[in-house]
């Protein structure tokens, strides 16, 4: 995948409240908990086209991204508060554009405190993004920026530029908050010195932040190491980094999965995808990997497999063996999705996501995947008129007895929604 492609694919209201929403029904189990631009028709300033998964905290309440919207179009930072079952959305920071940054594109982590961490993918002090921290202060958000990206060292910044891949920490994998103390760990699709992405980590010290880069892509001849990481990173106990390029690792450059010692910078490819004949282990991993116990990670392809539309995978973390789990469009009409690209998350033994794909409207499904490798499709989008449920859904996560999400597109002004599913 080209530079711009993954570019492409991957793509001040504070604390301001907005009315509690009245969820649309679309099939049992089903709700939308809030359908963006709900406030007017082009300025949005509650925002709009949300593009990452949500976080929740330990009270059930929901914090996302929109990727435009807002005061200037650049992105807000929002809250749903949850009240039984009812939700009330809040903007908590609307980008500036400028010194904030602009576009987020990534989910948001939480720590022990509340204080909520995240990046942003676009502007800055040296228009390469930057990461932030939003803190709860009185019922009042401060945001504060943490570091600058830049396109080469020595701007006191780090390295790199448009970090689209979401923070990471030690227990994250495991669900536990960030300790607010520990390293923070994410990748640049982008930048650094071959121009290709980086890995960096942040580190709090003193009430500031210091970073630096781990690992630079593109490090070996015809970047067999990979290019353009981008999606989900796992940490596990021993301080390995795990995640996945959108490029790179062979003469095609279909990606690769690697394994990154955080405290040497040794990198390690665990998987060249499309190896295989006709691509059947898949091609093009832009969700990155979910790290799972007994060294397990889960991750998926948009495009490849046996029908040529994208795989749910299993990869070992020592050996790197590769298993696919389930291949995409296998049903007539992909009624079964198409073309994964959102994190893959484990769900009560089981693993779900979100495709491309469904019926005949192809606005997107939300799937399950059993222990015996079978797949079912838990909702298929656009079931409204005029897609109110939504369409084109980016990632769900899994609190309580349900799954959450929020989708591109549909919705009452065709800016996305934030809906719940309870299977």
């Amino acid at each position: 995948m080209s530079r711009s492609s993954a570019f492409a694919f991957a793509a001040c209201v504070a604390a301001a409240s907005f009315s509690a929403w009245s969820p649309a029904t679309a099939a049992p189990g089903y709700r939308v908990l809030y359908s963006f631009c709900h406030n007017g028709k082009f300025v949005c300033a509650d925002g709009k086209a949300p593009a990452a998964n949500l976080v929740a905290d330990t009270a059930g309440n929901l914090y996302g991204t929109t990727s435009a919207g807002g005061s200037t179009g650049n992105g807000v930072v929002f809250e749903l508060v949850r009240n039984g079952r009812k939700y009330t959305y809040q903007v908590l920071h609307s980008f500036d554009g400028e010194a904030d940054g602009g576009v987020p594109v990534t989910p948001l982590i939480i720590d022990t405190a509340g204080n909520l961490y995240g990046t942003a993918s676009a502007d800055g002090a040296n228009f390469g993004g930057t990461a932030f921290e939003l803190s709860p202060n009185g019922g009042q958000w401060t945001y504060k920026v943490l570091t600058n990206f830049c396109s080469s060292a020595g701007q006191g910044c780090i390295q790199g530029q448009v970090p689209e891949s979401p923070l990471t920490y030690a227990g994250k994998s495991s669900g536990q908050l960030y300790d607010g103390a520990s390293p923070l760990y994410g990748a640049t699709l982008e930048g650094g010195p071959n121009g290709v992405g980086t890995v960096y980590f942040l580190t709090p010290s003193g009430g500031s932040w210091t970073g630096g880069t781990v690992y630079s892509f593109c490090s070996l001849s015809g970047c067999a190491d990979g290019e353009f990481p981008i999606g989900e990173l796992g940490l596990d106990t021993s301080g390995n980094l795990y995640g996945t390029t959108a490029g790179g690792g062979n003469i095609n450059g279909n990606g690769v999965a690697y394994r990154l010692a955080t405290a040497t910078g040794l990198e390690t490819v665990l998987h060249i995808f499309c190896s295989a004949p006709d691509c059947t282990d898949g091609n093009d991993p832009l969700s990155g990997l979910t790290l799972a116990d007994r060294n397990q990670l889960f991750g998926s392809t948009i495009v490849g497999g046996k029908h040529g539309s994208g795989t749910v995978y299993e990869l070992n973390g020592k050996s790197g063996k590769e298993k696919v789990l389930y291949a995409f469009c296998r049903k007539p009409g992909c009624s079964d999705g198409v073309g994964p690209s959102s994190p893959v998350i484990l769900d009560s033994g089981t693993l779900a996501g979100t495709a491309g794909g469904g019926d005949a409207s192809s606005d997107g499904v939300i799937y399950r995947i059993g222990a015996a490798n079978d797949e079912t499709v838990l909702y298929t989008f656009c079931q409204l008129a005029g897609c109110k449920d939504g369409a084109s859904p980016v990632g769900v996560i899994a609190a309580g007895n349900s799954l959450f999400g929020v989708t591109q597109r549909g919705g009452n002004k065709n800016d996305g929604v934030v809906f719940e599913l309870t299977p």
